[in-house]
């Protein structure tokens, strides 16, 4: 029985190693867009109109903490596709859809670009229902964290969106 455990053990002990390595990369990023986010959110943001379904300026750091997590436990997964090409374009996708929302920080909270930030918005959603429709039928949980990333965008974007528009 031990010589069969074995296997198994390193086995998943190098896939919560590859999990973390994925998970640090994805949180990094979103630790830099963090950075541009807090630049202005505490000065500019809140000087600003806001449309009555804004949310509190508070929960901004904890839906981007929840939309990092679900795209990083999602690309071990994404990995996995065969083949190999596949895996990297679908991986490419949801970190292409990271770093244009740690992006977004800078362009919209600490340069005050709206245009700017609606544009990395949408190409981050693109990326992201790309994503939804690439691993709808093999894996169908990772494209609901999807879906869930997605409608979390989508509320991002309609909020940029009426924002500037408040504010001419």
């Amino acid at each position: 029985m031990r010589i069969n455990e074995e296997p198994q053990k390193d086995q998943s002990s190098q896939s919560l190693i590859r999990t973390l390595l994925w998970m640090t990369l994805a949180y990094s990023i979103s630790y830099l867009g963090y950075l541009g986010r807090n630049q202005g959110l505490w000065f500019w943001y809140v000087s600003l109109r806001h449309p009555a379904w804004d949310l509190p300026t508070w929960a901004f750091t904890p839906i981007q903490t929840v939309v990092t997590g679900l795209i990083a436990i999602s690309l071990p997964s994404l990995a996995e596709f065969k083949p190999k090409t596949s895996a990297a374009v679908h991986i490419g996708l949801a970190l292409l859809a990271l770093c244009l929302m740690a992006t977004d920080g800078w362009i919209y909270f600490a340069k005050h670009m709206f245009v700017g930030s609606l544009v990395a918005q949408v190409l981050a959603g693109l990326c992201l229902a790309a994503l939804v429709g690439a691993v709808r039928k093999s894996k169908p949980n990772i494209a609901f964290w999807f879906v869930l990333c997605l409608l979390a965008q989508t509320f991002q974007i309609a909020l940029v969106y009426a924002t500037w528009k408040l504010n001419p």
